[in-house]
């Protein structure tokens, strides 16, 4: 379908669809637990009863609640010194 579509003159099209598949797959593999960090899931699930996802969760929520209530921070470049005698 994809050769098609560039011989038609679609290869945008066709590249969208590859991307979307691409994309599909890594979701996949994500709930199928494939890979490493899948494995690392699969553990934690059978051997901690999901400790370590929760904790991760609840450092990435602390992460993300510090980075809206904190201010933002203005650094001013340092001054630059010139030298007249030059």
């Amino acid at each position: 379908m994809l050769p098609d579509l560039r011989a038609r003159g679609r290869g945008d099209l066709a590249g969208a669809i590859e991307r979307k598949l691409a994309e599909t797959r890594q979701v996949t593999r994500w709930f199928d637990d494939d890979g490493l960090k899948g494995r690392l899931r699969v553990l934690d699930r059978r051997l901690l009863g999901g400790v370590l996802l929760d904790a991760s969760r609840a450092i990435r929520r602390a992460g993300a609640s510090f980075r809206r209530l904190a201010p933002p921070v203005e650094v001013e470049p340092p001054a630059m010194e010139i030298d007249a005698d030059r």
